[in-house]
């Protein structure tokens, strides 16, 4: 930072700021760490993309999403919400991924002809090993072409795209397929590389060089942002133990065990970047010199995932592995960083970014973790639990955030958790898969402990087969039964899940709540990466003279058992004048670790500052160290499991510098107090948002004007001023901190999402005034009749006692066409079967309250909306009486189908003008089919809304 000073009257009062600093469009702030959720969607699955979705991510601190389809198809709808939202999308065009990987699309450049032979390019047979079909290169160019024209033009209607991500892992797989001699024709895919195994050059007649150049020129042509194209890199490598010393590649990296086949080493893995990053374009022509042109990339993904389950064929002695953290894991830690030490570095020359992808799933079902034979229906018992070597296991909380920060202790530029979704893999014959692998989500994006009745007719299997026993496998219990994590303790199995409905709940409650337990955390792992990434996103490491390994960390005192040695980093900015220390405690069993921070300022610019006094930037206030020897400095540090953190060496002063980022901000309904952890209320209600401005220079600032405006809308909602004294090495360890709390009132508030941002007034000769504003997304939902006037929603919760109705809910008080004997199976669920649905309807008849004040205005509560599925696809017609004793009805046009699914909101004035003509004293839906047979239904929630 700059050392300057500021007072008083050095503000420069402005009522707008100018909201350069508030992007929108395109790309992320300069000034952050993105937080992209991968695989959140991929063709048909991106119909699970809801404004929901989208939402719960924001509030979890993601910044965006990562999906692969075609954008005028599935992926259209997910890039609208996020245009919505403001989120970032990162897209893995269909068409253009077809080109790699796809039997049918598919290219590659025939390197043993010329460029002008008819067979230029070939695509091969599915199984490689015959050539189905071949092109010149002129062909190809225009294929190329017309895909990135048809892409460019579609994603013209779209803000939200940062890049797109092609050829996921190719540069591992083409260099596999070069070394097995397996198949004659696969060596050249995808078309990335060269014929040569120490990968060195990028084709620059492959086809990802020519898609690239393609792509990035068309949109050069248009003057207009460009999402520029990129890889993701996988590990290039293998291990030689006792078990597997020739590993084969599998999409992880390295998994699989093919005799003969080595992947390659680190150093492989290191020219393959640096090649990338050397990319060149051979501009093709019929007639000779061609010319070649540099066609760098700008960024590059890296995913390595370390955690894995130890024994079996790994080890001589499963059953001696009982916890989190033995040797095991940390050696397979260590190898792993290896890889991104090599990464990182080759990457260095630029510095180039790249985005990290940390492990967010594991292996908890499949053959791959229970005692079963291919082609043999899943219904294991619990006892047979044998999963296989190297086989990934969930990370632990602690182990996850440990992953992110070092991630980040080797400069990466985003954080990109993989996988935010659960999914099957390796189907048999049967349709059985040989793994389910458990992301930090589940098959509909739905969290692990929602409510029952959220999820239990939708994709998600119940099955063990899918998802293990919490108190059977890693991370939750040792292959002993022993407690694997120190934080984590199963409780207790409730009685197994046969026989009885409500014992089935209670043990898939019971079984699915541990594996919510990282998802439930990453909102603080991403709050604290985005803490720093206003500082920590412009630095790197200090390459020059090799600084970035010269400082020292070390555990301040007896050393715990199973510890893993913290990892400490010099970075530095563009200027090369001020230390940067971020340092890891990679120890994942216990919470305050005692650490020692050493750094010799000898090794150093003599302009660089070095005094006994850090700015930590990561708890946002001076610490204070010791100089024990000349230009020795020294500092004690206490870290939580997995934590990092950032401190920047100074002299002692520095300008007063504003600071504020999007965990700062805080949703609170005075109304009753709360904070809210989704940030969403009823339309009407006044929303205070809390926000936690810091002062992170020396320097003082009096009445700062700040503001709250909805970007949505173009409307300044309200100002406050904050102030500060400025931090001091008199008070080391204490924040400069003021907060403002806004206040706004939602009655003509849109209904749905507003994206809200908080940012200061200009400042003169501010050091970084890029940090001086934050954003949230808040919905603003309509009101519900039930809840608003009944204080009863309508979502079917059960009713006890003796006076409780044969249908189980108080939501319904009254029922005709109807089996007598209605089921309870799921709670907060109604259940019913309508006798004959062909000649008499299935008739509900919902609480509207006991008094003239409960009726329902229709002239505000129009839209209705409901969560249901049938045995038989089902009309539905909603019936009600007005308040002069009148009999209307509405044939809503939509079914209950037989897939749990929400039908609506449908606007009820809008298919018949007399809804809101007078009250309704009471209301009613009537469901029915052409079949006479007996249909089981199930509704969830109804609801009536503005």
């Amino acid at each position: 930072m700059k050392k300057l000073y500021f007072s008083p009257g050095m503000l420069v009062v402005t009522t707008l700021l100018s909201l350069a600093a508030i992007s929108a469009a395109d790309s992320p702030p300069a000034n952050t760490i993105p937080i992209i959720s991968m695989k959140t969607g991929q063709d048909p699955t991106c119909e699970d993309i809801s404004l929901e979705v989208i939402c719960k991510l924001l509030w979890h601190n993601f910044d965006g999403i990562w999906v692969e389809g075609w954008l005028n198809g599935t992926v259209g709808t997910p890039a609208a919400l996020c245009d919505s939202t403001h989120a970032t999308m990162v897209l893995a065009p269909a068409r253009l991924q077809e080109l790699g990987n796809s039997p049918v699309h598919r290219w590659g450049r025939y390197t043993p002809v010329t460029i002008h032979s008819e067979k230029a390019y070939i695509r091969p047979t599915p199984d490689f090993s015959s050539i189905a079909d071949t092109a010149y290169a002129t062909d190809v160019i225009t294929d190329i072409r017309n895909r990135c024209s048809t892409l460019a033009s579609n994603a013209a209607d779209y803000s939200c795209i940062w890049y797109y991500d092609i050829f996921n892992e190719g540069p591992a797989w083409q260099l596999y397929r070069m070394k097995s001699d397996a198949k004659p024709y696969d060596d050249y895919f995808p078309s990335m590389y060269t014929q040569d195994t120490m990968m060195v050059h990028i084709d620059s007649t492959g086809v990802f060089s020519w898609v690239k150049w393609k792509s990035d020129s068309i949109y050069n042509a248009a003057s207009v942002y460009c999402p520029s194209v990129s890889v993701c890199f996988s590990a290039i490598h293998h291990i030689d133990s006792l078990r597997y010393d020739t590993l084969g590649f599998d999409s992880t990296g390295w998994a699989g065990c093919v005799p003969g086949v080595q992947l390659g080493t680190i150093h492989q893995q290191a020219n393959s970047i640096r090649a990338y990053f050397n990319t060149k374009y051979l501009e093709y022509s019929p007639d000779l010199p061609y010319r070649i042109h540099n066609n760098y990339p700008e960024r590059m993904d890296l995913n390595t995932y370390p955690v894995r389950m130890a024994g079996h064929d790994w080890q001589e002695n499963r059953d001696s592995i009982t916890v989190l953290g033995s040797a095991t894991d940390l050696w397979m830690l260590e190898h792993y960083e290896e890889i991104l030490d090599s990464t990182f570095s080759a990457a260095s020359s630029g510095p180039f970014p790249i985005n990290y992808h940390p492990q967010g799933f594991g292996r908890t079902g499949g053959r791959a973790i229970w005692e079963i034979t291919e082609n043999q229906p899943p219904d294991p018992p619990d006892t047979t639990i044998n999963y296989e070597a190297y086989s990934y296991r969930i990370p632990s909380p602690a182990e996850f955030r440990m992953l992110c920060n070092i991630g980040l202790l080797r400069g990466a530029k985003g954080v990109f958790p993989y996988s935010i979704r659960s999914y099957s893999g390796d189907f048999d014959s049967l349709g059985v898969p040989h793994h389910h692998d458990t992301g930090l989500l589940d098959e509909n994006l739905i969290p692990f402990d929602d409510p029952y009745e959220n999820w239990v007719y939708r994709d998600r299997p119940v099955s063990d087969y899918y998802y293990a026993p919490p108190d059977s496998i890693p991370p939750w219990t040792a292959a002993d039964g022993s407690q694997f994590d120190p934080f984590y303790t199963v409780p207790s199995r409730p009685i197994p899940a046969v026989g009885d409905d409500k014992n089935r709940e209670n043990y898939l409650v019971w079984k699915f709540a541990p594996y919510a337990r990282l998802w439930n955390s990453v909102k603080k792992t991403f709050g604290q990466i985005a803490t720093v990434a206003p500082e920590l996103s412009r630095l790197w490491w200090w390459y020059s003279g090799n600084r970035y390994d010269n400082a020292s960390i070390s555990y301040y005192g007896t050393e715990p058992q199973y510890f893993a040695d913290p990892q400490v980093r010099v970075f530095t900015d563009s200027t090369e004048s001020t230390c940067y220390l971020f340092h890891v405690n990679r120890f994942c069993r216990a919470n305050n670790n005692p650490f020692k921070i050493s750094v010799n300022s000898d090794s150093f610019p003599r302009t660089t500052d070095f005094s006994v006094y850090a700015l930590d930037h990561s708890r946002r206030f001076i610490i204070e160290g010791s100089e024990p020897s000349l230009g020795i400095f020294e500092f004690l540090d206490t870290l939580d499991a997995g934590e990092a953190r950032l401190l920047e060496m100074f002299d002692g002063s520095l300008a007063a510098d504003i600071r504020i980022t999007d965990p700062d901000l805080s949703p609170v309904l005075p109304a009753d107090g709360d904070t809210l952890t989704d940030y969403r209320s009823v339309q009407g209600e006044t929303v205070n948002i809390l926000a936690r401005f810091y002062n992170m220079g020396t320097g003082s600032l009096n009445r700062v004007q700040v503001y709250l405006r909805d970007d949505t809308y173009g409307v300044m909602l309200d100002t406050a001023e904050v102030s500060f004294t400025g931090l001091s090495t008199d008070s080391c360890w204490k924040v400069d901190r003021d907060d403002a709390i806004f206040s706004w009132d939602t009655r003509n508030a849109n209904i749905g999402v507003h994206r809200l941002s908080v940012y200061t007034q200009q400042l003169l000769n501010e050091p970084d005034s890029e940090d001086n504003s934050a954003t949230l997304v808040y919905m603003i939902r309509p009101r519900d009749y039930a809840t608003e006037v009944l204080d009863d929603p309508w979502d079917m919760t059960e009713a006890t006692g003796s006076g409780a109705p044969d249908w189980h809910t108080d939501d319904i008080t009254a029922m005709s066409g109807w089996e007598s004997t209605f089921s309870d199976s799921i709670s907060g669920m109604f259940e019913g079967e309508i006798t004959d649905p062909s000649t008499s309807a299935g008739t509900m008849q919902m609480s509207t309250g006991s008094s003239t004040g409960d009726w329902i205005d229709t002239s505000l509560y129009q839209n209705l909306t409901l969560a249901a599925k049938a045995e038989r696809s089902l009309d539905i017609e909603v019936h009600w009486i007005d308040e002069h004793s009148v009999e209307h009805y509405i044939d809503l046009g939509e079914d209950v189908t037989t897939t749990w699914s929400e039908i609506g909101p449908i606007d009820l004035q809008s298919l018949n003008s007399e809804w809101d003509d007078e009250d309704a004293t009471s209301f009613w839906l009537e469901f029915s089919c052409g079949s006479n047979l007996s249909t089981a239904v199930r509704i969830g929630w109804i609801k009536l809304t503005e």
